[in-house]
């Protein structure tokens, strides 16, 4: 083998050890940036919703019919439905149903709904 070659084996050696400790650097980097973005996920900011035309506040993600009955003081065994736009009836959500009331959620932006009796149509006069 000539001087020529070996030296660019050494060369090619060197270069591949090189870029091996930036892999292991950016992995570093990249497991502790993953940490972070998990400790912010956990972080208490409440969520945004309206409930009887009242803003509130809920502290998770996810809530269910059942405890939209209570954040909004209505009986146990009346009815959430989801108001939605554009035509057609809004979902009712059961009570163990949960709805995703972040804001890139379907429907997007802050989540509306309205509780009312049971058996009764939802928009119509009481």
């Amino acid at each position: 083998m000539s001087d020529d070659l070996r030296e660019r084996e050494r060369e090619v050696e060197r270069e591949i050890a090189q870029d091996e400790r930036r892999l292991q650097e950016d992995e570093s980097r990249l497991e502790g940036d993953i940490k972070k973005l998990e400790a912010l996920e956990h972080e208490h900011h409440p969520y945004k919703l309206i409930v009887n035309k009242e803003e509130k506040e809920w502290p998770e993600r996810y809530i269910t019919g059942r405890q939209i009955l209570q954040l909004a003081g209505s009986p146990a065994d009346w009815v959430v439905n989801q108001l939605v736009p554009g035509p057609g009836e809004d979902p009712e959500i059961g009570p163990d149903q949960s709805v995703d009331l972040s804001l890139e959620a379907e429907p997007k932006g802050i989540k509306k709904f309205q509780t009312r009796k049971p058996k009764t149509n939802p928009g119509a006069a009481e």
